[in-house]
Formats: structure tokens, sequence, C-alpha cells
């Protein structure tokens, strides 16, 4: 048996066995650069980080580290006119 890995466009769906085609792909429909996208997604998983963190401990000093990286992911997507879809 054969697989064959697909990657998918999360911004228009396009199609690509190449993943660096579909991350140049993402980044250009969020109007970003390759290394913005890089940020953008790590400002992503530090906010769900966080999130998670906060469920288990939720106390004064890790509602603040989620309140700043939630901040700083907002703020990244103000700057580059990213809106959230739902």
């Amino acid at each position: 048996m054969r697989q064959k890995v697909v990657f998918i466009c999360e911004q228009c769906g396009k199609e690509s066995i190449s993943r660096d085609e579909i991350w140049q792909c993402e980044a250009a429909d969020l109007g970003l650069t390759t290394q913005e996208l890089d940020l953008y997604r790590t400002l992503q998983g530090r906010a769900e980080s966080w999130a998670a963190i906060l469920s288990r401990t939720n106390n004064q000093e890790n509602r603040d580290a989620e309140e700043a990286v939630i901040r700083e992911l907002l703020e990244f997507e103000q700057e580059h006119g990213i809106k959230q879809q739902n």
C-alpha cells in the first residue's frame, strides 16, 4: 500500500504535495511573508498553550501571561490586517 500526503491551504483550499508551496500560499493569502507566517503561527500556538495551562492552573500570574500573549497576537493581526475566520 502507498500513502500520499497532500497539504491544503487553510485560507483558499489549494492542494499540493509540496508543503513549501502551501506555506507560501497561506502566507500570500494572509498578506504575509513566510517569515511573518512563522511568527503568526508561533503566536497562535503560544496563545493555545497558555489557554491550556490556565485551564489547569488558574492563578493571577498565569492569567497575566495568557493575556499578554493574546494581546501580542491581536496586535500582530491588527498590524497585518488579518481577520479571524470562524
